[in-house]
């Protein structure tokens, strides 16, 4: 239900938005009717299949803004384009789509258009499921919008209920009663039952019989009072709900065949289960796996496309400015022979000085083509990890699945629960390695991150500790010293810093096979920073590799697990954050030692 709901209630904001044109003017003006023949066109697109027409239905009604000087709705025109991308699992086009719409935003200074690039980034990391931007960016969205326009308002607290429901229905709830308050009175009944009903969703989700009977109750009273004013988007997970509710399961499964493919399978496992009958959930889990698996192979491929296509992109305007590069220089040579013949009836001293010309010209052509070979590299090393490390847990899944699927194979518990772990596992590992590309292209396109959290030092690094000890080799110890006190607290940003230690610490287990590692916190010599080293007893890195292995995609040992972005991540985060990463080689140890230094205030 997630991604059904997300992009309708963001389209919602295209259309409010859009309004401002045709629906919301003063008495006395008159209906641009060539802005609403372009927005219905762009509207048609949205639910089409051809995104070359809707790219060009939403170029149309983006310069017919611009030239009109309302660009506000100028941005909802580009906001369209993004969001079908997301709705057609184009996430990597989507995020750059987003991230330059954001940039132009703020160079126009369209305010009252702030939020749209944190929304539509909220929206992306929540259905790419990284919780923790999302909440992140659509919160910021909810800063920047004008809450004078209460429908916009509406659809973001409904977004963060949606973000809510499934781990924390309570919060959901809470995001909904906002709205609620927001949008309640008959100016906005669409709206206002569209939160009734998904209120009434979410108590089911939690188990909360009594909310979603008196909420259940006010809907049906709003559909009867209101009739097509009323909204029935939700309409049939209304029934849905209050069927297993009250126990007619029979009936609350044969609505739920009315859903979405996606929905259809997770509300059945709720409702079998919900009956007893934990045999017809367990096959509704696995056809939604396949059907999530799916979704997410084909939103592997695309998005491994696009970045190859961004490489192949960048590795071609290189070689075009190394052309350039060398037509400059054999112009320079000529002009330099011509020079040199003038200048022998002056001084010796102007011959030094366009040798030393042509020496800096040359030199930056070196570095040009070290750039080009640098990106190959970058390119043939993203292609051939990514294909690695993507293939093999693929491979786990689809090997199991076949074990599974075999109904003549018996299988004590046991070994059905290694499996069920193994492909949970291999799923795991694939969504991390999507949201590392998320994380790393996201992270980049922001220059500044808040440091708005007062920290302790010693907590947050054992929380670090505790969350990667799943990936803790046998036999290897994990610990933590400190010669700071437990009430030592410094000002900084708690995700972003968790993240970064997460890093290290998952770099530091997959390279560690007997031994330690060793967590340790102390104030610097000057008392204004603080060093947090991770060292472990691994088989270490070479001094000739302590830069390399911050590029993006470099592994120093090409057969070990990972595509090479996480100690990468780890130094752009600490310097976002005001310190640094760095190897400390100043002593010869068996292992390696990574060194994070941070500003205390």
């Amino acid at each position: 239900m997630k991604k059904y709901l997300l992009v309708i209630l963001a389209f919602l904001l295209v259309a409010v938005g859009s309004s401002k044109a045709g629906g919301e003017k003063a008495p006395m003006e008159k209906t641009d009717t060539v802005m609403e023949k372009l927005l219905a066109n762009m509207r048609e697109q949205f639910n089409s299949e051809n995104r070359k027409a809707l790219v060009e239905a939403c170029t149309e009604y983006k310069n017919y803004n611009l030239e009109k000087g309302n660009l506000y709705n100028y941005y909802q025109g580009w906001q369209a384009e993004v969001l079908y991308d997301i709705n057609h699992n184009n996430f990597y086009r989507a995020m750059k789509n987003a991230i330059a719409m954001s940039k132009d935003i703020q160079e126009h200074k369209c305010t009252e258009a702030y939020y749209l690039g944190s929304y539509l980034m909220g929206i992306i990391y929540a259905l790419r499921e990284n919780k923790t931007l999302a909440r992140q960016y659509l919160n910021k969205a909810l800063e920047e919008v004008d809450h004078s326009e209460p429908q916009k308002v509406f659809s973001i607290y409904l977004d963060l209920a949606n973000v809510e429901m499934d781990d924390n229905p309570q919060e959901a709830m809470k995001h909904i009663d906002h709205a609620i308050d927001i949008i309640k009175g008959d100016q906005y009944i669409y709206q206002y039952s569209d939160a009734v009903a998904f209120k009434v969703i979410v108590a089911f989700m939690a188990g909360d019989k009594k909310t979603l009977n008196e909420y259940y109750k006010l809907y049906m009273q709003m559909k009867n009072d209101y009739g097509k004013e009323c909204s029935t988007t939700f309409y049939n997970y209304v029934l849905m709900c209050k069927c297993a509710a009250d126990g007619q399961y029979k009936k609350a499964l044969r609505i739920s065949d009315l859903l979405t493919n996606t929905d259809k399978q997770r509300f059945k496992i709720l409702i079998y289960e919900m009956s007893g009958d934990t045999s017809k959930a367990y096959k509704e889990q696995v056809a939604y796996m396949h059907i999530k698996d799916s979704v997410n192979n084909e939103i592997m491929d695309k998005e491994l496309n696009d970045a190859a296509n961004d490489l192949e992109l960048a590795v071609m305007r290189n070689k075009a400015y190394k052309a350039k590069m060398t037509e400059a220089i054999m112009l320079l040579a000529i002009i330099f022979a011509l020079v040199t013949i003038a200048a022998l009836a002056l001084h010796i001293t102007l011959r030094h000085r366009y040798t030393k010309d042509l020496k800096h010209k040359n030199k930056e052509l070196e570095i040009a083509r070290d750039k080009m070979e640098e990106a190959e590299r970058m390119k043939a090393n993203f292609i051939k990890n990514m294909s690695h490390e993507v293939r093999t847990p693929l491979n786990i899944i689809a090997g199991f699945a076949q074990i599974i699927a075999d109904p003549d194979f018996n299988m004590p518990p046991e070994m059905r629960a290694d499996i069920a772990q193994r492909i949970t596992k291999s799923s795991n590992d694939i969504v991390r390695i999507i949201n590392e590309l998320l994380d790393i292209s996201g992270k980049e396109c922001i220059n500044h991150i808040e440091k708005a959290d007062l920290v302790s030092c010693n907590e947050i690094c054992q929380k670090a500790i505790d969350s990667s000890r799943y990936a803790l080799p046998e036999g290897v110890e994990m610990r933590l010293i400190t010669d700071l006190k437990d009430s030592f607290r410094f000002q900084t940003n708690k995700d972003e810093l968790l993240k970064l230690l997460d890093c290290l610490l998952n770099n530091a287990c997959k390279f560690t096979e007997q031994g330690f590692i060793t967590t340790y916190c102390q104030m610097n010599k000057d008392g204004q920073r603080l060093n947090i080293s991770i060292t472990d007893t691994g088989c270490g890195i070479p001094q000739a590799e302590s830069e390399k292995i911050f590029n993006h995609f470099y592994k120093v040992d090409k057969y070990k697990a990972g595509v090479g972005m996480g100690l990468p991540l780890a130094r752009h985060i600490a310097r976002q954050l005001g310190g640094d990463v760095r190897l400390d080689n100043t002593t010869r140890r068996k292992g390696a030692s990574f060194v994070v230094t941070l500003p205390i205030g």
